[in-house]
């Protein structure tokens, strides 16, 4: 079967996809991932086809203008964001659209809902993917581990309208100019639709976020998608800093570019008050080089490799990262900057594997190094980590995934 994976964003949006692109592979299956320009040589790496859906989404979001209106509110923001970014919508549905032509299935990341219309117009299935719960539930509130009541929980889920509203006159131009389908109602969004739900896979451990009990017969929680690369290793300066005393603390905010300048002063200074070791990953999110004997600043690092090694773990929350710590038993506190970060830090508090999530920009250097001590130190977190990691390691979400796939075929 010939598959299309459609997915924007950055690497936390390719990388689980080219696990499952792996997995499919090795079914015999041909895939091909539609994705920004800057991952061709990444995924075409793994034998999986490639297909560019647009420009460097992680250069983008170093744009000063598009970082101020995002460390805002965001739906505030909308209209100034859809401005900025309709001109890449439109290129992103006529590539998806070129790359798609021969696809037997496609599959779609929740940014590229324009695959719905694509798989329409040329009569194939389409399966939407996910590595955060948007479908609507009583249970928790969008994007949220927080009660607010079963009406109010679910009510929250009506937010992704906007999407609709503001992004349904784009994709009714695609649909009746390019490819020559019937508008659809701009009252409708395709991940709302409880009377015919397509089927959904969500990407994460049911141990972390259980499936929630109204959720559609058609969702799935399959398991993370892990992609471990064997020609992968620790760079020696890594090794060397390792060795040289007790596990360090691992931090790094990933594709996080916001506030650079006062993240990277605050996390000097709690790491000199607390006083233990730590592993600063800038990422290109871009936190400075910091010169410490304590501090080892690098650029990037497999995390299946150094994350078990590390004492705990903080960062900012991405879907991919707090998946790592996990499978690696690590405590994890979460400062969650947008999105889904707060939701994942909720649910590691809950479960009892790291404290409260913290907004960095709200949390002094004094407040930063207690709460340091306490994540090294506290062996309930510790203990609950590494249950965590045990549950994990019993689930292979790649091959649910392809289960679930085949049956769809």
């Amino acid at each position: 079967m010939r598959i299309v994976i459609l997915t924007i964003g950055t690497h936390g949006d390719v990388r689980p996809y080219v696990a499952l692109g792996r997995g499919l592979l090795a079914r015999g299956h041909e895939v091909l991932i539609a994705a920004p320009e800057n991952f061709e040589t990444f995924i075409a790496s793994h034998g999986l086809g490639f297909g560019s859906i647009g420009e460097d989404f992680e250069t983008l979001l170093k744009n000063p203008e598009l970082s101020k209106l995002l460390e805002g509110n965001i739906l505030w923001h909308l209209p100034k964001l859809f401005k900025m970014f309709k001109p890449r919508f439109i290129s992103s549905f006529n590539r998806a659209w070129q790359v798609a032509q021969n696809a037997e299935l496609i599959l779609i990341h929740p940014k590229s809902l324009f695959g719905i219309d694509i798989a329409e117009k040329l009569g194939v299935p389409v399966i939407s993917s996910g590595f955060q719960p948007l479908i609507p539930t009583c249970e928790f509130p969008l994007l949220s581990a927080r009660n607010y009541g079963r009406f109010l929980n679910r009510a929250s889920y009506y937010l992704l309208y906007g999407y609709s509203l503001i992004y349904g006159g784009l994709i009714n131009d695609f649909r009746t100019k390019t490819l020559g389908l019937k508008k659809r109602s701009r009252f409708t969004h395709p991940l709302l639709s409880l009377t015919t739900p397509m089927l959904s896979l969500n990407a994460w451990s049911a141990h972390i976020s259980p499936k929630p009990h109204d959720w559609p017969p058609t969702a799935h929680i399959t398991g993370y998608w892990f992609l471990d690369e064997v020609k992968e290793k620790l760079s020696p300066e890594i090794e060397k800093f390792l060795l040289a005393g007790p596990p360090p603390l691992y931090i790094g905010f990933g594709s996080m570019p916001w506030g650079k300048k006062l993240s990277t002063a605050k996390i000097i200074e709690a790491v000199k008050l607390w006083g233990g070791r730590a592993i600063v990953a800038k990422g290109w999110g871009g936190l400075d080089n910091i010169d410490a004997d304590n501090i080892l600043t690098i650029e990037k690092a497999p995390h299946n490799l150094l994350l078990p090694r590390v004492s705990a773990v903080v960062h900012h929350g991405g879907a991919g990262t707090t998946a790592a710590g996990l499978r690696a038993g690590r405590p994890t506190l979460i400062c969650p900057f947008v999105a889904d970060q707060s939701f994942w830090g909720l649910r590691i508090e809950m479960l009892g594997a790291g404290p409260a999530p913290i907004k960095l920009k709200n949390t002094s250097p004094e407040q930063l190094a207690l709460i340091f001590d306490e994540l090294c130190r506290t062996q309930r977190y510790k203990t609950n980590a590494a249950d965590l990691a045990r549950q994990i390691s019993q689930e292979d979400g790649v091959a649910r995934a392809i289960e679930l796939i085949e049956l769809h075929e």
